[in-house]
């Protein structure tokens, strides 16, 4: 499953407005893991290695998200998607 926490601030001289979106992926029964962040915080290989070892144990998909080297919102999006779809099958 594929969560996302939005998170508006604003405040500051002058006044100022910003949004940090968050993504979480976890398996049923599994805790929440954040896989993507807009906010600039370190981390991002870890949250990589962890989003690979949720979706590992579907080879096609793995492969797919390893071949197409890429870690947006949009990507991760379908990534989850298509191993979702599998997971009916």
């Amino acid at each position: 499953m594929l969560y996302q926490l939005l998170e508006s601030y604003s405040g500051g001289n002058p006044p100022r407005s910003y949004k940090i979106i968050n993504w979480y992926v976890a398996k049923e029964g599994e805790p929440l893991f954040e896989v993507k962040t807009n906010n600039l915080k370190g981390g991002r290989k870890e949250r990589k290695d962890a989003f690979y070892k949720t979706i590992e144990d579907n080879p096609l998909v793995a492969q797919k998200y390893l071949a197409e080297d890429k870690f947006s919102f949009d990507q991760i999006r379908s990534i989850v998607s298509e191993y979702n779809a599998a997971a009916k099958l």
